[in-house]
């Protein structure tokens, strides 16, 4: 394991009794505690957390240390396999921010010991190389031209200048989100990664911060599937002038949809790029986009368990679309945001032919409508506190924990018609398993340290 560089903690060190040796800053305390989590054995992790509890450590900072140590240690290139220890931090954080204190412990502790669990290699994150100052236009300049030449040695130091000329992560991500959504390669997991580290900044630092987009940069240029994005690049000029203007019609979504059913990937796109061109607001053709990714979920094998492939692949068509919604809403750039959207129609396809070629399973029989029909009463709040705290007590991989919070987030935006289609797939998937003997040893250790 490289972890953490030897000056990562050099400012504050825990005391010979393992705790803080002076009150921690909040960033002081997040990478001290990634140090001790890259050098704690996984045998060591719950006496780490009881003693961060006991110093007065929140979720959230468990949370961040294990993305810091992850940034440092985690070869971020492909974009997928150990890497999830980093991309399911943020989705963790939203989902603990709506549940008990110890169902937000209990998150945070899946996800640091996840990050002991996976296979680190030798890879480390190189030491910050030194760049040379120039202008805001010409790190602009660079730093396109590096991820636009795919060079990871190159884009890590344009990504360090181009930092130097913004005051915060969103005017950041602005010149990010294309390349965050341009890839398909391991299947589209680059858009989550972005989007899970514009959420996850704000824990950070600033120096912190700069670690999080170096690892982010490098992960977005590995791997070349591109055939869509080249595609969807031509096409952003034949969204009309106003699109952003039309008349929302949740009925349209359902239309989108049925379209949606027997398109393929250019399909896609021309069926969205009509909608808004016959004036349809962009709610309703983002609804028709979850409704769709929400029925591929459905469409997965109910009778395995949470970690095979036939359950895991579908999850991501949920995932994806969320990250790029998240990206198009954080976009501010008209032609950005007509990019992503295009990209979310594109993709759409690729993953209904993916989990069918990989699997063999059918993908004819929606059946979405019918449980949606059936469930359609339940309340939905009630609903996504029930997942999220099985989820909490239960989860058996990564995916679940980013489907949760993907899910919650979405019910937020899509029409209230349309929640129970989102929501009635999901307890088989989030509500399998038992709560495990590793969750009972965490509730041990929170109860003793005081967490109620």
């Amino acid at each position: 394991m490289a972890c953490l560089g030897a000056g990562a903690a050099s400012v504050l060190l825990p005391g010979a009794s393992g705790r803080f040796a002076v009150p921690p800053t909040s960033s002081d305390e997040v990478r001290v505690l990634a140090k001790r989590l890259c050098s704690t054995p996984r045998a060591g992790l719950l006496g780490l957390v009881e003693e961060t509890i006991k110093a007065g450590g929140a979720p959230r900072t468990l949370l961040a240390a294990t993305l810091l140590a992850g940034l440092h240690d985690l070869r971020p290139s492909p974009v997928g396999n150990d890497l999830h220890v980093n991309m399911m931090v943020a989705s963790a954080m939203e989902l603990g921010d709506r549940s008990s204190k110890v169902d937000s412990w209990l998150l945070a502790i899946w996800n640091a010991d996840y990050y002991k669990r996976v296979k680190h290699d030798q890879w480390g994150l190189a030491q910050r190389p030194e760049v040379k100052k120039s202008s805001a236009a010409a790190a602009r300049k660079e730093f396109h031209a590096a991820m636009n030449a795919w060079d990871a040695l190159r884009v890590d130091r344009a990504v360090i200048e181009l930092w130097r000329h913004h005051r915060d992560a969103g005017a950041m991500f602005e010149e990010i989100w294309p390349y965050g959504a341009r890839c398909f390669h391991a299947i589209g997991h680059k858009p989550v990664y972005t989007s899970q580290i514009a959420r996850a900044l704000p824990a950070f630092n600033r120096r912190q911060q700069e670690a999080a987009l170096r690892s982010l940069a490098r992960g977005l240029v590995s791997g070349r599937m591109v055939k869509v994005y080249r595609r969807s690049r031509e096409l952003v000029a034949r969204l009309p002038d106003g699109w952003l203007r039309g008349k929302e019609q949740p009925s349209r979504s359902g239309e989108i949809l049925l379209g949606l059913r027997s398109c393929d990937s250019k399909q896609a796109q021309d069926l969205v790029i009509t909608a808004f061109r016959e004036g349809i607001g962009p709610q309703t053709v983002w609804d028709g986009l979850r409704l769709y990714a929400s029925e591929l979920f459905h469409q997965r094998a109910h009778d395995q368990a949470p970690d095979r492939g036939a359950v895991v692949l579908p999850v991501h068509a949920v995932t994806e679309i969320e990250a790029l919604g998240y990206a198009w809403r954080a976009a501010t750039h008209d032609a950005t945001k007509r990019l992503l959207v295009l990209q979310a129609a594109g993709w759409l396809p690729d993953h209904r032919v993916l989990f069918a070629r990989r699997t063999g399973h059918d993908t004819s029989r929606p059946g979405l409508d019918v449980v949606a029909r059936e469930r359609g009463q339940i309340q939905i709040a009630a609903e996504l506190a029930r997942l999220t705290r099985s989820v909490a007590h239960r989860a058996a991989e990564a995916h679940q924990i980013k489907y949760a919070a993907a899910l919650a987030n979405e019910v937020r935006y899509v029409h209230p018609r349309w929640r129970p289609w989102l929501v009635a797939p999901a307890a088989i998937y989030l509500m399998a398993g038992a709560e495990s003997e590793s969750t009972r040893k965490a509730m041990a250790v929170l109860k003793r340290a005081g967490v109620s």
